[in-house]
Parts: structure tokens; sequence; C-alpha cells
């Protein structure tokens, strides 16, 4: 079996999605509500204690990380929850925040995993994105599920878990931090054009650092 080639996508629509392949230099920017494209809003960090803010939006652009970029002076108005608890789409249900994982070239001989590190040398995790904070603990603030997998091209969205969309902030299921809380496919990608789902969330806590906090997206896959 031959070296599988993987790129991600992203959407063109939530309600009728069409995958666009990702180039490889690329940055995945969480933002708050209202972005544009050249206008990517601040995800504004809760004011009060025990408060956890969920990104809204989630943009491409060029470079080669994931990046969240928080301003801990503006109250703006947000999905907020009490106590690190979360009920991510109470207040707007729709599977947002979502990319592909495709296999264009050959396929996998087993199941992919979905990580995140500080750098290209996969040997940190001390960034905050993925370290998380004081009040969180060493709970990283980067969340991903699998809502398909092994799919033809044409699929859509697909399915956000339950345990996911009520998930607390303080749990480790569904957290990315190197290799230690990773996501693990449930099937390889078996057929060429053939691929993954998945759903992505930052939370924003109330002792998150005002700036930006960036990590590395790495998609480790396996072949014979």
């Amino acid at each position: 079996m031959a070296q599988p080639t993987i790129v991600f996508e992203r959407t063109t629509s939530e309600t009728t999605p069409v995958w666009v392949d990702i180039d490889t230099n690329t940055t995945i920017t969480f933002t708050g509500a209202g972005s544009a494209d050249g206008d990517l809003k601040p995800i504004p960090v809760p004011t009060g204690a025990n408060l956890v803010r969920i990104a809204d939006e989630l943009w491409v652009d060029t470079s080669t990380d994931i990046e969240i970029t928080i301003y801990a002076d503006d109250p703006a108005p947000g999905q907020e929850t009490d106590s690190y608890t979360v009920d991510m789409f109470a207040s707007n249900p729709t599977t947002t925040n979502t990319l592909g994982i495709r296999a264009t070239v050959d396929i996998e001989s087993q199941a992919g995993e979905l990580e995140a590190w500080d750098n290209t040398s996969f040997n940190s995790t001390i960034n905050e994105i993925l370290a998380g904070t004081t009040n969180l603990g060493v709970h990283s603030q980067l969340r991903a599920v699998e809502t398909a997998v092994n799919v033809i091209s044409t699929t859509g969205i697909g399915a956000i878990p339950a345990g996911y969309s009520s998930q607390a902030a303080v749990t480790t299921t569904y957290q990315l931090q190197g290799d230690t809380r990773s996501l693990t496919f449930s099937a390889a990608i078996g057929t060429v054009d053939f691929g993954n789902r998945i759903a992505m969330h930052v939370f924003v806590v109330d002792d998150s650092t005002a700036g930006a906090s960036s990590c590395e997206l790495t998609y480790k896959y396996y072949y014979t």
C-alpha cells in the first residue's frame, strides 16, 4: 500500500456543505461573532468568575497554525456558561466550526489521529490554548470530535454527539493536547476520495490571556 495523500477541507455552507481543499500552509482562526473576510472579530474573554465562552466562528487564511485571538477587556455579548459547564449549542444550535479530512491518493491501513502541538517538532504543549489556564487547570481549550468517518466526499457535516455538545470544560474526553489527548477516528479512510468530518471548538475562560494563542493541528495517518 502506497503512502496516502491527505488534505484538510472546509465547507462553503453549513446548510448544504460543499467541501473545498485547504492548502498545506493554512491558518484556521477561531473568531468572535460577525466576522467577515478581512475583518475577523476577537473573542471576548468572559468578565465574571467561573465563566467560559465558546468561539462563535472558524475562518481559514494562510500560514501554518490554528490561532485563537482574544481580548480580556471586551465584554461584548456572546454565549457564556457558568461554572465551566458548557451547553455549546444552547443559543446557536448549528453544526458550525467543522473541518474535513480527505485521502486523495491511496488509503490508510488503520484509523488516523488528530493531534495539536505547539510546534512542528511535535514535542511541546505549553501554549495556553493547549496547556489551559490557572482557573481551567491543565485542560486544553481546544476540543474536537468526529461527526462522520470514511464517507464519500459529497457527504455533509454529519451528527455532533450529544456528549460533545454538552461537555464540561474540565472533561478530558474531547481535548486536543499533543498525543496525550488526541482524537482517534473510529475507522480508517478506506477508499480514495473518502474522508472524515470533524467538529472543532475553543473554550475561552475568565482568566484567558489577552492576545493570541496558537498551535499546530496535526493529522497522523498510517499505511503499510
